[in-house]
């Protein structure tokens, strides 16, 4: 089952997301690859022609491990920076070791405005 999971992050800030599999779910992460990406929403709907960020674990913007069903999306300072404020369409896939596609997390990414510089 996809997970809904919103997680929100100041501009400009370095910040580790923490997503975690539902154990009924059965996915493995052994072998595993996971893509996370964020994209535009227009009229609450995600607007795939404006992919802003993408984090994978082969580019190391995403690591597995920590506690079991768990994986780390990794942003930085500069992925934010020049984001506008306001709310973003995030969405997870793992392929696990077999090739099989599996989209386990969609929610809201909102981005808010860091008072302190």
């Amino acid at each position: 089952m996809t997970a809904i999971q919103d997680f929100s992050v100041p501009q400009g800030d370095d910040k580790d997301v923490v997503f975690t599999l539902d154990p009924a779910d059965n996915i493995s992460l052994t072998g595993a690859s996971v893509t996370w990406q964020a994209y535009e929403m227009a009229f609450a709907m995600p607007d795939v022609t404006q992919q802003l960020l993408a984090k994978s674990t082969g580019s190391g913007g995403v690591t597995v491990g920590g506690a079991a069903g768990q994986f780390t999306v990794h942003l930085a300072a500069a992925d934010t920076q020049l984001l506008p404020c306001g709310n973003y369409y995030q969405e997870s896939e793992i392929t696990d070791a077999g090739g099989k596609h599996v989209t386990v997390c969609q929610g809201a990414m909102t981005v808010t405005q860091a008072l302190i510089p």
